[in-house]
């Protein structure tokens, strides 16, 4: 959304309020940004285990002098842990794809199966069950040794094996750039995309979500610390 004056002035030259005119309009929605850091709150204020099943919910842990979230599904299986962020103290989706949000956040990979789909976080339609194919959503998956770059509309989805350039990093920073045309996936201070999607983009409502699975006796456990969303563009 522009801002518009009654005369373009050049930098540093003096203005005044009747250089103003009256449909000037300042876009305060622009740019909205939610950052999460695991210190100072319960960490269930502002996010949702329902999707926890037959194992312990996502807790706050003080480790190597650290305060984080911890995202484990133990030792015996069948389990999935999980939390989703809350929209007004419940489950519920926060963005969509028409705010081209970026989602920032850092992970530690502490434990995973290697034989299995153990692990995804990112942008997910809140109400999808973890883990299931075809989730409408734009998100990192760990699977079979291998981390995936994945987008999904719902009925179809995009799966896009990242590990040959990178391995699976036991710690990274990983970001998410949604727009309504594409998804561009980027780890740590990369300034080249790990992947880019241009199609099987969600069409719903997301929020942010972390899941682990146990699917046998290999637990699968993963650590994040802070979480940013931006959501760039607003249309009200």
């Amino acid at each position: 959304m522009a801002t518009r004056h009654k005369k373009i002035v050049e930098t540093l030259e003096v203005g005044s309020s009747t250089d103003w005119n009256d449909d000037h309009t300042a876009d305060y929605t622009s740019k909205k940004t939610h950052k999460c850091f695991m210190i100072g709150s319960n960490l269930g204020a502002h996010w949702d285990f329902a999707q926890t099943t037959a194992a312990a919910n996502p807790s706050l842990e003080f480790i190597d002098h650290h305060e984080i979230a911890e995202i484990d599904s133990l030792v015996a299986g069948p389990t999935i842990t999980s939390m989703r962020h809350e929209f007004s103290a419940a489950a519920g989706n926060i963005t969509h794809i028409n705010d081209s949000p970026t989602m920032i956040t850092r992970v530690w990979i502490v434990a995973y199966d290697a034989a299995t789909e153990c692990a995804e976080w990112g942008l997910f339609e809140s109400s999808e069950t973890p883990f299931t194919a075809n989730q409408d959503g734009a998100y990192f998956r760990l699977d079979t040794d291998a981390l995936y770059a994945v987008t999904g509309s719902g009925a179809a989805e995009r799966a896009t094996d990242i590990t040959p350039a990178l391995g699976v990093p036991e710690f990274a920073q990983y970001v998410i750039e949604l727009t309504a045309t594409e998804c561009k996936f980027y780890i740590d201070d990369r300034e080249t995309p790990v992947a880019t999607h241009l199609l099987t983009l969600p069409d719903s409502d997301l929020t942010m979500k972390y899941s682990t699975q146990t699917a046998g006796a290999i637990q699968t456990e993963i650590r994040t610390d802070a979480i940013c969303l931006e959501r760039n563009v607003y249309k009200g």
